[in-house]
Protein backbone atom coordinates (compact mmCIF):
# COMPACT_ATOMS: atom_id res chain seq x y z
CA UNK A 1 0.00 0.00 0.00
CA UNK A 2 2.73 2.47 1.31
CA UNK A 3 4.37 1.52 -2.42
CA UNK A 4 1.28 2.20 -4.37
CA UNK A 5 0.98 5.25 -2.66
CA UNK A 6 4.77 6.62 -3.63
CA UNK A 7 4.23 5.77 -7.20
CA UNK A 8 0.87 7.49 -7.07
CA UNK A 9 2.60 10.92 -5.93
CA UNK A 10 5.85 10.38 -8.19
CA UNK A 11 3.53 10.09 -11.15
CA UNK A 12 1.59 12.83 -10.25
CA UNK A 13 5.00 14.87 -9.89
CA UNK A 14 6.13 13.59 -13.59
CA UNK A 15 2.61 14.58 -15.27
CA UNK A 16 2.92 18.23 -13.40
CA UNK A 17 6.28 18.69 -14.78
CA UNK A 18 5.77 17.60 -18.13
CA UNK A 19 2.89 19.78 -18.60
CA UNK A 20 5.14 22.87 -17.56
CA UNK A 21 7.52 22.11 -19.62
CA UNK A 22 4.71 21.68 -22.94
CA UNK A 23 3.36 24.64 -22.03
CA UNK A 24 6.56 26.90 -21.87
CA UNK A 25 7.89 24.93 -24.96
CA UNK A 26 4.45 26.72 -26.87
CA UNK A 27 5.06 29.85 -25.40
CA UNK A 28 8.43 29.86 -26.96
CA UNK A 29 7.32 28.50 -30.05
CA UNK A 30 4.82 31.52 -30.47
CA UNK A 31 6.93 33.85 -29.24
CA UNK A 32 5.00 34.54 -26.49
CA UNK A 33 5.47 34.47 -22.88
CA UNK A 34 3.36 32.84 -20.11
CA UNK A 35 1.33 35.53 -18.82
CA UNK A 36 1.08 36.95 -14.79
CA UNK A 37 -1.20 34.82 -12.95
CA UNK A 38 -3.24 37.83 -13.03
CA UNK A 39 -3.99 38.05 -15.93
CA UNK A 40 -6.66 36.20 -18.12
CA UNK A 41 -5.14 32.73 -18.24
CA UNK A 42 -7.11 32.67 -21.81
CA UNK A 43 -4.35 35.12 -23.21
CA UNK A 44 -1.94 32.30 -23.71
CA UNK A 45 -3.76 31.13 -26.85
CA UNK A 46 -3.81 34.75 -28.75
CA UNK A 47 -1.24 35.09 -30.74
CA UNK A 48 -1.92 38.95 -31.98
CA UNK A 49 -4.65 41.33 -31.43
CA UNK A 50 -5.62 44.11 -34.72
CA UNK A 51 -7.09 46.80 -33.51
CA UNK A 52 -7.37 50.80 -34.38
CA UNK A 53 -9.03 52.24 -31.03
CA UNK A 54 -9.42 55.62 -31.56
CA UNK A 55 -11.21 56.52 -28.37
CA UNK A 56 -8.88 56.69 -25.18
CA UNK A 57 -11.63 55.96 -22.80
CA UNK A 58 -14.39 54.17 -25.18
CA UNK A 59 -18.10 53.82 -24.02
CA UNK A 60 -19.69 51.53 -26.25
CA UNK A 61 -23.55 50.62 -25.27
CA UNK A 62 -23.30 47.35 -27.53
CA UNK A 63 -20.86 44.93 -28.41
CA UNK A 64 -20.71 42.22 -30.51
CA UNK A 65 -18.53 39.13 -29.88
CA UNK A 66 -17.94 36.00 -32.29
CA UNK A 67 -15.57 33.33 -33.62
CA UNK A 68 -14.94 32.95 -37.19
CA UNK A 69 -13.70 29.66 -38.59
CA UNK A 70 -13.98 29.78 -42.84
CA UNK A 71 -16.56 32.64 -42.65
CA UNK A 72 -14.32 35.76 -44.83
CA UNK A 73 -16.98 35.11 -47.18
CA UNK A 74 -19.73 36.22 -44.80
CA UNK A 75 -17.62 38.71 -42.52
CA UNK A 76 -18.38 41.65 -44.46
CA UNK A 77 -22.10 41.42 -44.94
CA UNK A 78 -22.56 40.46 -41.17
CA UNK A 79 -20.82 43.59 -39.79
CA UNK A 80 -22.16 45.75 -42.09
CA UNK A 81 -25.61 44.31 -41.01
CA UNK A 82 -25.12 44.95 -37.30
CA UNK A 83 -23.58 48.38 -37.82
CA UNK A 84 -26.80 49.17 -39.40
CA UNK A 85 -28.61 48.31 -36.25
CA UNK A 86 -26.71 50.02 -33.77
CA UNK A 87 -23.63 47.81 -32.96
CA UNK A 88 -20.70 50.20 -31.78
CA UNK A 89 -18.36 47.40 -31.60
CA UNK A 90 -16.93 43.85 -32.94
CA UNK A 91 -14.81 41.66 -30.98
CA UNK A 92 -14.29 39.04 -33.52
CA UNK A 93 -11.68 35.94 -33.20
CA UNK A 94 -10.27 35.18 -35.89
CA UNK A 95 -10.23 30.65 -36.11
CA UNK A 96 -9.08 30.59 -39.37
CA UNK A 97 -6.09 28.07 -40.59
CA UNK A 98 -2.70 29.39 -40.80
CA UNK A 99 -2.96 28.68 -45.10
CA UNK A 100 -5.82 30.95 -45.28
CA UNK A 101 -7.04 34.38 -45.58
CA UNK A 102 -6.22 36.13 -42.12
CA UNK A 103 -10.08 37.80 -41.09
CA UNK A 104 -8.03 41.10 -40.54
CA UNK A 105 -7.38 41.37 -44.41
CA UNK A 106 -11.06 40.95 -44.73
CA UNK A 107 -12.43 43.74 -42.46
CA UNK A 108 -9.42 45.98 -42.69
CA UNK A 109 -10.93 48.70 -43.14
CA UNK A 110 -13.82 48.53 -40.45
CA UNK A 111 -10.56 47.72 -38.24
CA UNK A 112 -9.16 51.38 -39.60
CA UNK A 113 -12.56 53.00 -38.63
CA UNK A 114 -12.20 51.48 -34.88
CA UNK A 115 -15.47 49.61 -35.26
CA UNK A 116 -13.84 45.83 -34.94
CA UNK A 117 -11.21 44.07 -33.26
CA UNK A 118 -9.75 41.04 -34.34
CA UNK A 119 -8.25 38.66 -32.09
CA UNK A 120 -5.79 36.37 -33.41
CA UNK A 121 -6.74 32.52 -32.24
CA UNK A 122 -5.36 30.67 -35.70
CA UNK A 123 -4.72 26.99 -35.38
CA UNK A 124 -5.37 27.37 -31.62
CA UNK A 125 -7.83 24.69 -29.53
CA UNK A 126 -10.65 27.02 -27.88
CA UNK A 127 -14.02 26.56 -26.50
CA UNK A 128 -16.36 28.99 -27.70
CA UNK A 129 -17.38 29.60 -24.03
CA UNK A 130 -13.63 30.66 -23.00
CA UNK A 131 -13.46 33.17 -25.29
CA UNK A 132 -16.97 34.86 -24.59
CA UNK A 133 -15.78 34.71 -20.82
CA UNK A 134 -12.08 36.47 -21.67
CA UNK A 135 -13.89 38.83 -23.70
CA UNK A 136 -16.80 39.69 -21.46
CA UNK A 137 -14.08 40.11 -18.65
CA UNK A 138 -11.94 42.33 -20.39
CA UNK A 139 -14.59 44.60 -21.96
CA UNK A 140 -17.41 44.90 -19.30
CA UNK A 141 -16.19 48.23 -18.22
CA UNK A 142 -16.55 50.11 -21.36
CA UNK A 143 -19.34 48.36 -22.97
CA UNK A 144 -23.22 47.97 -21.81
CA UNK A 145 -24.78 44.85 -23.43
CA UNK A 146 -23.10 42.10 -25.16
CA UNK A 147 -24.44 39.97 -28.19
CA UNK A 148 -22.82 36.75 -28.01
CA UNK A 149 -23.77 35.30 -31.90
CA UNK A 150 -22.14 33.24 -34.95
CA UNK A 151 -21.46 34.58 -37.91
CA UNK A 152 -24.62 32.50 -39.45
CA UNK A 153 -26.99 34.53 -37.11
CA UNK A 154 -28.76 37.76 -37.96
CA UNK A 155 -30.76 39.70 -35.35
CA UNK A 156 -33.58 41.11 -37.62
CA UNK A 157 -35.81 43.89 -36.06
CA UNK A 158 -39.70 43.60 -37.54
CA UNK A 159 -39.76 47.56 -36.82
CA UNK A 160 -37.07 48.18 -39.43
CA UNK A 161 -36.73 51.65 -37.39
CA UNK A 162 -35.29 49.91 -34.50
CA UNK A 163 -32.06 49.72 -33.36
CA UNK A 164 -30.31 47.78 -30.60
CA UNK A 165 -30.29 50.81 -28.30
CA UNK A 166 -34.35 51.48 -28.76
CA UNK A 167 -34.84 47.53 -28.35
CA UNK A 168 -32.48 47.30 -25.52
CA UNK A 169 -33.57 50.76 -23.57
CA UNK A 170 -37.22 49.44 -23.20
CA UNK A 171 -38.82 49.73 -19.61
CA UNK A 172 -39.56 45.77 -19.17
CA UNK A 173 -35.72 44.47 -19.94
CA UNK A 174 -34.89 46.85 -16.68
CA UNK A 175 -35.18 43.43 -14.47
CA UNK A 176 -32.60 41.02 -16.78
CA UNK A 177 -28.94 40.44 -16.84
CA UNK A 178 -29.32 38.36 -20.32
CA UNK A 179 -31.85 38.55 -23.11
CA UNK A 180 -32.28 35.26 -25.07
CA UNK A 181 -33.53 36.09 -28.82
CA UNK A 182 -35.12 33.34 -30.37
CA UNK A 183 -33.96 31.12 -33.89
CA UNK A 184 -35.82 31.99 -36.85
CA UNK A 185 -34.36 28.69 -39.05
CA UNK A 186 -33.31 29.22 -43.07
CA UNK A 187 -32.71 26.92 -44.89
CA UNK A 188 -31.28 26.28 -48.66
CA UNK A 189 -34.04 28.16 -50.92
CA UNK A 190 -33.60 25.35 -53.73
CA UNK A 191 -30.29 27.29 -54.48
CA UNK A 192 -27.22 24.34 -55.27
CA UNK A 193 -23.77 26.90 -55.63
CA UNK A 194 -22.52 29.80 -53.88
CA UNK A 195 -23.01 33.48 -55.53
CA UNK A 196 -21.77 36.68 -53.87
CA UNK A 197 -25.71 38.13 -52.81
CA UNK A 198 -25.91 38.69 -49.70
CA UNK A 199 -26.68 36.05 -47.28
CA UNK A 200 -29.96 37.57 -46.29
CA UNK A 201 -30.64 37.92 -49.81
CA UNK A 202 -30.44 34.17 -51.23
CA UNK A 203 -31.74 32.82 -47.81
CA UNK A 204 -35.71 34.69 -47.67
CA UNK A 205 -37.78 31.76 -47.08
CA UNK A 206 -38.02 31.19 -43.02
CA UNK A 207 -39.35 27.79 -41.68
CA UNK A 208 -41.16 28.76 -38.74
CA UNK A 209 -42.50 25.54 -37.79
CA UNK A 210 -39.27 23.87 -36.72
CA UNK A 211 -38.20 23.05 -33.76
CA UNK A 212 -34.74 24.37 -34.04
CA UNK A 213 -36.37 27.84 -34.08
CA UNK A 214 -37.12 26.85 -30.08
CA UNK A 215 -33.21 27.32 -29.00
CA UNK A 216 -31.53 30.82 -28.37
CA UNK A 217 -28.80 32.61 -28.01
CA UNK A 218 -27.92 35.45 -25.82
CA UNK A 219 -27.52 39.01 -24.96
CA UNK A 220 -26.29 39.96 -22.07
CA UNK A 221 -26.05 42.88 -19.56
CA UNK A 222 -22.60 43.79 -18.39
CA UNK A 223 -21.53 43.93 -14.31
CA UNK A 224 -19.87 41.90 -11.95
CA UNK A 225 -21.13 38.50 -11.77
CA UNK A 226 -19.78 35.89 -8.89
CA UNK A 227 -18.71 33.30 -11.33
CA UNK A 228 -17.64 31.78 -14.23
CA UNK A 229 -19.95 33.59 -16.79
CA UNK A 230 -20.12 31.12 -20.07
CA UNK A 231 -19.90 27.35 -19.97
CA UNK A 232 -21.26 26.69 -23.63
CA UNK A 233 -21.70 29.01 -25.94
CA UNK A 234 -25.60 29.61 -26.22
CA UNK A 235 -26.27 31.37 -22.74
CA UNK A 236 -24.29 32.42 -19.88
CA UNK A 237 -24.63 30.29 -16.19
CA UNK A 238 -28.00 29.75 -15.32
CA UNK A 239 -27.19 29.99 -11.44
CA UNK A 240 -26.08 33.73 -11.99
CA UNK A 241 -27.90 35.73 -14.02
CA UNK A 242 -31.72 36.01 -14.18
CA UNK A 243 -32.99 35.54 -18.10
CA UNK A 244 -36.28 37.23 -19.95
CA UNK A 245 -37.17 35.92 -23.28
CA UNK A 246 -37.27 38.44 -26.44
CA UNK A 247 -40.36 40.22 -24.90
CA UNK A 248 -39.08 40.74 -21.52
CA UNK A 249 -40.73 38.17 -19.47
CA UNK A 250 -39.06 36.30 -16.60
CA UNK A 251 -37.87 33.40 -17.62
CA UNK A 252 -36.58 30.53 -15.44
CA UNK A 253 -35.45 27.71 -17.42
CA UNK A 254 -32.33 24.95 -17.47
CA UNK A 255 -32.57 23.78 -20.65
CA UNK A 256 -30.88 24.32 -23.20
CA UNK A 257 -34.14 25.86 -25.23
CA UNK A 258 -37.17 28.07 -24.43
CA UNK A 259 -39.89 26.37 -25.77
CA UNK A 260 -42.48 28.67 -27.93
CA UNK A 261 -40.51 31.27 -29.67
CA UNK A 262 -41.37 34.82 -29.00
CA UNK A 263 -41.21 37.20 -32.19
CA UNK A 264 -43.12 40.00 -30.73
CA UNK A 265 -39.86 42.20 -31.79
CA UNK A 266 -37.40 40.33 -33.15
CA UNK A 267 -35.63 37.28 -34.50
CA UNK A 268 -32.43 35.49 -34.75
CA UNK A 269 -32.00 34.80 -38.47
CA UNK A 270 -30.35 31.40 -38.23
CA UNK A 271 -28.84 30.47 -42.05
CA UNK A 272 -26.55 27.26 -40.55
CA UNK A 273 -26.34 25.24 -43.94
CA UNK A 274 -26.80 27.62 -46.73
CA UNK A 275 -26.33 26.14 -50.26
CA UNK A 276 -24.92 22.38 -50.93
CA UNK A 277 -21.91 23.73 -52.07
CA UNK A 278 -20.78 26.16 -48.46
CA UNK A 279 -22.05 23.42 -46.83
CA UNK A 280 -19.72 20.68 -48.27
CA UNK A 281 -16.86 23.14 -48.11
CA UNK A 282 -16.99 23.06 -44.63
CA UNK A 283 -16.14 19.47 -44.23
CA UNK A 284 -13.50 19.24 -47.19
CA UNK A 285 -11.21 22.64 -45.50
CA UNK A 286 -11.46 20.88 -42.09
CA UNK A 287 -14.20 22.97 -39.97
CA UNK A 288 -13.38 20.59 -36.93
CA UNK A 289 -17.34 20.76 -35.46
CA UNK A 290 -18.62 19.54 -38.51
CA UNK A 291 -15.82 16.81 -39.05
CA UNK A 292 -16.97 15.25 -35.67
CA UNK A 293 -20.66 15.18 -36.74
CA UNK A 294 -19.83 14.39 -40.31
CA UNK A 295 -22.56 11.71 -41.14
CA UNK A 296 -25.17 12.90 -38.47
CA UNK A 297 -25.11 16.61 -40.04
CA UNK A 298 -25.22 15.85 -43.86
CA UNK A 299 -28.62 13.88 -42.91
CA UNK A 300 -29.65 17.13 -41.32
CA UNK A 301 -29.31 18.49 -44.13
CA UNK A 302 -31.44 16.73 -46.11
CA UNK A 303 -34.25 16.03 -43.31
CA UNK A 304 -35.27 20.02 -44.26
CA UNK A 305 -33.75 20.75 -47.71
CA UNK A 306 -35.27 19.12 -50.38
CA UNK A 307 -33.06 15.75 -52.03
CA UNK A 308 -31.96 16.04 -56.08
CA UNK A 309 -29.41 14.21 -57.64
CA UNK A 310 -27.54 17.01 -58.61
CA UNK A 311 -27.11 17.97 -54.95
CA UNK A 312 -26.63 14.65 -54.29
CA UNK A 313 -23.66 14.82 -56.24
CA UNK A 314 -21.80 17.75 -54.98
CA UNK A 315 -21.22 15.65 -51.92
CA UNK A 316 -20.40 12.64 -53.21
CA UNK A 317 -17.60 14.59 -55.55
CA UNK A 318 -16.38 16.98 -52.66
CA UNK A 319 -16.69 14.48 -49.66
CA UNK A 320 -16.28 10.49 -51.51
CA UNK A 321 -19.60 10.04 -49.22
CA UNK A 322 -21.69 7.52 -50.26
CA UNK A 323 -24.70 8.86 -51.04
CA UNK A 324 -27.29 5.67 -52.13
CA UNK A 325 -29.49 5.67 -49.09
CA UNK A 326 -30.64 9.41 -50.61
CA UNK A 327 -30.64 8.00 -53.94
CA UNK A 328 -32.60 5.31 -53.11
CA UNK A 329 -35.40 7.51 -51.30
CA UNK A 330 -34.86 10.00 -54.24
CA UNK A 331 -35.96 7.20 -56.79
CA UNK A 332 -38.87 5.59 -55.06
CA UNK A 333 -40.44 9.30 -53.74
CA UNK A 334 -39.89 10.35 -57.16
CA UNK A 335 -40.17 7.52 -59.64
CA UNK A 336 -39.21 8.17 -63.09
Amino acid sequence: IIYLLFMLVYLKKIRLLIGIIVNQNISTIKNMTIKDSKKEPFEIYIRKIITNNKENSPNYFSCFVGIAKLENLYARELVQHYISIGFDKFYLGDHNSLDTEPLSNVLKDYIDKGFVDIIDLREQVIKHADYYNYIFNTKKSICKWFTFYDFDEFLEFNDKNMTIKTYLSKEEFNKCDSILIHWLMFYDNDLVHYDNRPVMERFSKPDYNTFYNNYHKSIVRAKNYSGILFHNGHQPNVSLVKFCDAEGNIENFRDGYLGSPKFKYCHLNHYSFKTIEEFTRKFKIGNFEYKYNYDYKIKLFFKYDKITNEKLDIVEKALNYNCSEFRKYLNSYYPK
